[in-house]
């Protein structure tokens, strides 16, 4: 038997020690999310075949050894390089791997030049490999270096910020160490390559296109594979996908070179099924040949997009204003049925008689002292459109309400309407994300989901002026003859959204970004659609326990007569033409 066999498995065993000794806070903290020991072995075999057996290996984020170990199984020649910041984890592989792997003690993202075996003109290929942490809040941020190279992420093709305004996903330590790799094999006078095994957050996430476009800019052979298995999104009844990695987000693998043979472009494969259907998959890799383009560089291969539809507006230049909906954190101490019901709680929970669980950045004492101060300015609360059929009140003071989005609540106090739709839906389910409603939007009043979040867009802005995007004014007016309500605007593109025939052959795009809702025809198309919009605003408001269950997003509710004006929708479309004269 080879002294080798079975390294794997007890690096395998000594990170699954690590991570039971600490608690599910400090895990989630450090990013821990172990690699089960066939996926490193794939990782390191791919690599292998490559680069070569002769190359310089290093795993920026070491731990207990796992990945190193595997490269060791497979015969690795080259010198190996394990970086990382936690001296005990760096023991252990030590103590596993002995001097076959040199260690470092360091924050490899402090530095791309933090050991001179990493230097650009160092003698032979660079191979980055491993599975950096999965923390969304990197001790890293503020580091000069590391946030240079995330800055990069922040780009499109001309090199323009890409404009977001939640870039914190871009922080995420996977997503630095990402940055880091690219960084070092772009600069390496003989080319490299990456293995890393990652959250898979970046394959869709509208604010991770910047980071598509440098994956696949910085290396001409790339490979994508998406491991699935999220526990985040909606799934079709019946469907199996299991986690590799027994956690709640999805998994993937990256796999890319440069300077190394022939470039085959980008490639990409998703996996489905069991475990063990995914392993056989991996075994047999057959990643299909995708171009990844503007603005999104998407991965996955979609359908074609109607030319129509690429130049209808978008939402946002319809609506300009729009928000995120309501995220509390702590729906059972700020939100209740009725004010008086939810003012009876605020006061028990400043009287300390209902408890408060101490969170980052959320500190009870505090919260109970500035919640009591909020009740006595008179703060009042809001009616807050929590699920589907359900009306609810909220209490909008930042003292308990993780995110009461200010400006959100000022807009739907001066409007008369609210639309929500969602950016993005990384589920299963067919596209049915909309409501029509008069009150504040919960974040999740779509879907249950953080990847499929409702977004408000209110008749009016905070200000109180009519949302309305000036060139869709502009040409709304010329195509009608007259100036129309913000009510019939809404209900004019609420008649679309909410319109199965209209979203079916679109559905795809639609969850990749902001709907596109084209102008109308004329003057009566306007008005048939409004009206019908106006049946379906109504039918929000009027749940039937007895009536047929209807998908609301990704939330299921019974009601007679949204059936009936979804029906009525598909008349009002009937005979329509999308495409621009």
């Amino acid at each position: 038997m080879s002294s080798h066999e079975g390294l794997v498995e007890r690096a395998w065993e000594q990170a699954l020690a690590r991570s039971r000794a600490l608690s599910e806070g400090e895990r989630r903290a450090a990013g821990i999310v172990p690699t089960p020991p066939r996926l490193a072995r794939f990782v390191a075999g791919e690599l292998i075949r490559r680069a070569g057996l002769g190359a310089s290996f290093v795993d920026p984020a070491i731990g207990t050894g796992l990945f190193p170990a595997a490269l060791i199984e497979a015969g690795a020649r080259g010198p190996i390089l394990g970086i990382d910041l936690d001296p005990g984890a760096l023991e252990a592989s030590r103590r596993l791997l002995g001097e076959r792997v040199s260690l470092l003690h360091a924050n490899a993202l402090a530095s791309l030049d933090v050991d001179p075996r990493l230097a650009a003109d160092a003698p032979g290929p660079l191979v980055v490999l491993g599975n950096p942490p999965w923390a969304g809040k990197s001790r890293s941020r503020g580091l000069s270096a590391s946030d240079a190279l995330v800055a990069g992420f922040d780009r499109d093709e001309t090199g323009r910020s890409l404009g977001e305004k939640k870039k914190g996903v871009l922080s995420d330590d996977y997503v630095r160490f990402v940055a880091w790799a690219l960084a070092l094999v772009a600069r390496r006078r003989d080319g490299g390559a990456v293995g890393l095994v990652t959250n898979a957050s970046f394959l869709d996430g509208p604010v991770h296109r910047g980071m598509r476009r440098a994956l696949v800019q910085a290396l001409p052979a790339l490979d994508v594979i998406d491991l699935g298995g999220s526990a985040l999104v909606a799934r079709a009844a019946g469907t199996v996908d299991h986690n590799l990695f027994g956690v709640r987000p999805a998994a993937s693998v990256l796999l890319g070179s440069r300077g190394l043979g022939a470039p085959h472009g980008t490639r990409f494969q998703r996996l489905a099924g069991t475990a063990e259907q995914k392993y056989a998959a991996l075994e047999a890799l057959t990643p299909a040949p995708v171009v990844p383009a503007p603005p999104h560089f998407a991965f996955r291969a979609a359908p074609p997009v109607p030319r129509w539809y690429r130049a209808a507006p978008s939402l946002e230049a319809w609506l300009p204003f729009h928000r995120e909906g309501v995220q509390t954190n702590r729906d059972a101490v700020c939100v209740a049925p009725s004010p008086e019901a939810l003012r009876a709680r605020l006061e028990a929970v400043v009287a300390g008689s209902v408890p408060l669980a101490a969170r980052a950045h959320f500190d009870p004492v505090r919260a109970r002292r500035a919640l009591g101060e909020e009740l006595a300015a008179g703060l009042a609360p809001v009616r807050l459109a929590y699920r589907p059929f359900d009306e609810r009140w909220l209490h909008p003071g930042p003292s308990i309400c993780h995110r009461p989005r200010p400006e959100l609540l000022r807009a739907v106090a001066a409007s008369r309407l609210v639309l929500v739709s969602a950016r993005k839906d990384r589920g299963q389910l067919p596209f049915r994300h909309l409501v029509l409603t008069r009150a504040v939007p919960d974040n999740c009043l779509l879907s249950p989901r953080s990847s499929c979040r409702a977004r408000g867009f209110p008749s009016h802005d905070p200000e109180g002026a009519e949302n309305l995007g000036a060139d869709v004014r502009a040409a709304l007016e010329d195509r009608l003859g007259r100036r129309p309500s913000m009510e019939e605007v809404l209900h004019y593109l609420a008649a679309h959204l909410g319109c199965a025939g209209w979203t079916g052959p679109l559905d795809d795009v639609l969850k990749s970004e902001l709907p596109r809702v084209p102008m109308p025809q004329d003057a009566a198309h306007f008005a048939r659609l409004a009206r019908a919009g106006a049946a379906l605003e109504a039918a929000f408001a009027a749940e039937d326990a007895e009536g047929p269950l209807e998908w609301i997003g990704h939330h299921r509710a019974r009601g007679r007569a949204l059936a009936a004006a979804r029906e009525a929708l598909e008349r009002a479309h009937a005979g329509s033409d999308p495409r621009p004269e």
